[in-house]
């Protein structure tokens, strides 16, 4: 196994992969603009399991995304987290109810919206072909603008939004070429504010929802966890509104992008060189942009669902591609040495995954002091 000096399990970091970060961080702080930091990955990414009582319930704001606004918050970086893009995972798995004002508090996908079979940025899409009752999203924070997400296609139809109940704006979805759409929104003065999305005819398509304050400079968390996710499934370009191209557009504008992505290979014993192809893809699109960009590992396993000897490999995996495409890596199996220990130490809510404690472990004592040093606070 690769190693180098420095902090347990961090791997590879320098300031030079980090000039985006620091410029960005720079611009917070000097009150001159905002930054953007993206997660890519599986459900550990979006914080499944991160729960106050359970698997889902206030996941988003538990989640290793969200503990890092908050560590860099604290630090005199001011962070929102007010997104959530499409459902979290396959089509059936994560329950609807999940989004409604439970792992998201201020998102309600009211009645008729449900989860399409499409994979798109953060899980399946949602979509809506049965009623009217509006999708709302309320931000927890005084906010002047919202962003929709969403696709147009021949088999798409006709969605409206308004803000605090106001007119409606209509979006027409329906179109021969598939393209992936986003509309900003002026909510008005800065404030508590409601976004409400409704079908009107058709088959509604909603990717997901932004909302911020473009008067307070702060940091945009963005998080892209979907759960399930594997290399192959987020390097996926077979559509315009798959996994890839919307993290290649958000890459574009993107400061720092996180990837942890290896615990569904792991269980699926995905091949080692079918493994390293996808991420090596999922990279080049992170960092075509100019962000900068590091990896993670996910977090040790129950050896019942992969043998030591297959976690071990997937590891080295994660380190001859930190190495060859120069980005640091965070390597959770050294320092949460194994599910057995993992488990003793309170940090496993099931044989996969990680609980509350461990994400605010990660972020406290490893993630948040590495991120804090390469952005040159």
């Amino acid at each position: 196994m690769s190693g180098g000096g420095g902090p347990v399990g961090i791997y590879n970091f320098r300031l030079n992969q980090f000039a985006t970060w620091q410029a960005a961080l720079a611009r917070v702080s000097g009150a001159s603009g905002r930054a953007r930091f993206i997660a890519v990955g599986e459900s550990v990414v979006r914080g499944e399991y991160a729960g106050d009582t359970g698997q889902w319930d206030n996941a988003k704001a538990n989640s290793w995304t969200s503990k890092l606004r908050d560590y860099l918050s604290g630090l005199g970086y001011p962070a929102v987290t007010e997104d959530l893009f499409s459902s979290g995972g396959n089509a059936g798995v994560v329950p609807m109810s999940a989004l409604r004002n439970v792992y998201k508090p201020g998102f309600n996908a009211a009645s008729g919206w449900a989860q399409s079979g499409s994979t798109g940025f953060g899980g399946c899409l949602l979509i809506n072909s049965t009623d009217g009752n509006a999708l709302t999203f309320t931000p927890q924070v005084d906010v002047d603008t919202f962003e929709i997400w969403d696709i147009t296609s021949a088999s798409a139809g006709v969605i409206q939004y308004n803000v605090d109940g106001g007119a409606n704006t209509t979006l027409t979805q329906t179109d021969a070429t598939v393209t992936l759409r986003r509309t900003q929104i002026d909510a008005g003065t800065p404030g508590a504010h409601t976004l409400n999305i409704s079908r009107v005819s058709g088959t509604g398509f909603l990717i997901g929802v932004r909302a911020w304050n473009s008067e307070a400079p702060a940091i945009d968390f963005i998080n892209g966890g979907r759960g399930g996710a594997t290399a192959a499934l987020l390097n996926n370009s077979a559509a315009v509104f798959a996994y890839k191209p919307h993290l290649t557009t958000l890459a574009a504008s993107a400061d720092a992008i996180g990837i942890q992505c290896t615990i569904n290979d792991t269980i699926a014993g995905t091949v080692g060189t079918t493994y390293k192809s996808g991420m090596n893809g999922v990279i080049a699109a992170c960092k075509s942009g100019g962000a900068s960009v590091f990896l993670m590992t996910g977090n040790p396993v129950n050896t019942a669902n992969a043998t030591d000897e297959v976690q071990q490999q997937f590891r080295q995996y994660c380190y001859d591609l930190a190495d060859e495409n120069d980005i640091g890596l965070i390597d959770l199996h050294q320092i949460y040495q194994n599910y057995a220990t993992m488990q003793a130490n309170g940090f496993a809510t099931n044989a996969l995954h990680p609980n509350k404690a461990f994400y605010a472990d990660l972020v406290s004592n490893h993630l948040g002091p590495i991120m804090a040093q390469m952005g040159g606070i």
